[in-house]
């Protein structure tokens, strides 16, 4: 998706498109849960922060006490997509969101884009590290004065010889090909945001603006 550029045509996915998608995040491990699943998988859950036409079959990646969500925009028993929505990629721990893209927009390269961000939060919930000084698996954390930005945190000063918290980039443990990916959206945002900047607006407007995911008790 372009940042800060002209908005793409929007392009639907076909039924063709929901099934690679479909094949390559159950290759990496993925379960897809449809609406009776579901509706057992928790007592309280997170929904994105759009309204919800229809019944969407999302796909979920466990591991290490994370869990990677992919909601696809694709309502499998109507065999099409919604017709204004995006697509999201998030971690959630214990119910809470500790992480989300921003949302994917159906467009050209919406297949290829949405599979290449499944794979990064699922590479971050596998491999999510323990702590070199106690053993215990670490948090991610948010960094204080700058937006979106997060790192590996574990707290359990009284299990460490320093008596600090211990931390870790927020890439660590990210292969080369998901750096490169990353990096390359990093710049892009920041060059959107010296832009919006040099032109006296708010560069972090659309992440203000941006509704939020909430708890619902059912889904």
């Amino acid at each position: 998706m372009t940042i800060g550029g002209e908005m793409p045509k929007k392009v639907l996915p076909t039924r063709e498109d929901f099934k690679e998608i479909e094949d390559y995040l159950k290759r990496h491990g993925f379960e897809s849960l449809e609406p009776e699943k579901l509706s057992r998988e928790r007592a309280y859950r997170l929904v994105p922060p759009r309204r919800i036409d229809g019944r969407e079959t999302p796909f979920v990646y466990k591991d290490k006490g994370l869990e990677a969500w992919v909601w696809t925009s694709w309502l499998r028993n109507e065999n099409r997509a919604r017709e204004n929505d995006p697509a999201w990629t998030i971690i959630v721990q214990s119910n809470t969101l500790r992480y989300s893209r921003e949302p994917i927009k159906r467009t050209l390269n919406f297949k290829k884009t949405l599979m290449n961000w499944a794979w990064i939060i699922w590479r971050r919930v596998s491999g999510r590290p323990t702590c070199k000084e106690c053993g215990f698996l670490m948090e991610i954390s948010y960094k204080h004065g700058v937006v979106g930005a997060r790192f590996w945190k574990c707290g359990n000063i009284r299990c460490h010889a320093s008596g600090k918290p211990a931390r870790l980039d927020w890439d660590f443990n990210m292969p080369p090909k998901a750096k490169k990916m990353l990096e390359a959206r990093r710049k892009a945002k920041k060059k959107y945001r010296e832009k919006r900047r040099a032109q006296g607006k708010d560069p972090f407007a659309a992440r203000k603006n941006r509704k939020r995911w909430t708890k619902v008790n059912k889904y």
